[in-house]
């Protein structure tokens, strides 16, 4: 065995706190147990994906495991998981798999609604029975002023692709309110006002997508962000959703 000096005494230490063994860790963070062994006896330091999940994992910032490797950071960036200049560039499945996987929120405001129901048909339905099983479900949708202020492409596309969306197995005279108020529904209400930004949020992920003056909507750049702290972007965010569906106008 290698000097002690070079073994991860903070990892060692956090460890113990946390009451999480190697084995423990390394199925958590889904590795190899040598691979945990290698951060505590030989010093070795995973990629930064693997040391955000790590510190997850033990409750603790990146820094106070590896304080040599990854020193003090912005906290605030690393919410930010992803990023893409275009809305247009976002993988068409990444909705969908943040979609399938939450159990407890599901915050949807503005042409992010379209962007989801509009790329997959399963989208609606998939609502639904999250709904049905105990996860509350929030829609926000833009109301007519603000659609008559968006471009023309989102205001015609808006229309043929959202309010008229059918469902597989419906007819087409279906569209998307007839779909989603059925019990147990989603919470369905219309905003009083314009934003410029459009969200949605799966759990402790949100896709952030931020409209820019005189562009179309699918240009606008997104954020994927990942809750970390309770004072954080993610919960700024949050706080924000909230306070639109309290004033938001309700769908009888």
């Amino acid at each position: 065995m290698k000097d002690n000096a070079v073994r991860n005494t903070a990892l060692i230490g956090t460890m113990e706190r946390a009451g999480v063994s190697a084995a423990d860790l390394a199925r958590r963070v889904q590795v190899d147990p040598k691979t945990v062994n290698n951060w505590i006896n030989r010093g070795s330091t995973p990629r930064r994906e693997t040391q955000r999940e790590v510190a997850n994992t033990l409750g603790c910032p990146i820094n106070e495991i590896w304080p040599d490797q990854a020193p003090p950071i912005n906290y605030a960036l690393s919410e930010i998981v992803n990023a893409w200049s275009h809305r247009s560039e976002t993988p068409k499945d990444q909705w969908l798999t943040l979609l399938k996987g939450a159990t407890q929120h599901i915050d949807l405001l503005g042409t992010d609604v379209q962007l989801l129901l509009e790329d997959h048909s399963a989208a609606v339905s998939l609502l639904n029975r999250k709904a049905g099983a105990g996860c509350r479900v929030r829609i926000i949708l833009p109301s007519d002023e603000m659609r008559r202020e968006q471009d023309r492409e989102l205001r015609d596309q808006f229309m043929k692709n959202v309010l008229s969306l059918s469902s597989p197995g419906r007819s087409r005279g279906h569209n998307f309110m007839d779909i989603l108020i059925e019990p147990p529904m989603p919470e369905l209400r219309y905003l009083r006002s314009r934003v410029s930004y459009s969200m949605s949020r799966f759990d402790d992920d949100i896709l952030l997508s931020v409209s820019l003056f005189n562009q179309l909507g699918r240009l606008a750049p997104v954020l994927q962000l990942h809750s970390e702290r309770e004072e954080g972007i993610f919960a700024l965010c949050v706080d924000g959703f909230d306070e639109l569906f309290s004033n938001a106008v309700e769908v009888e």
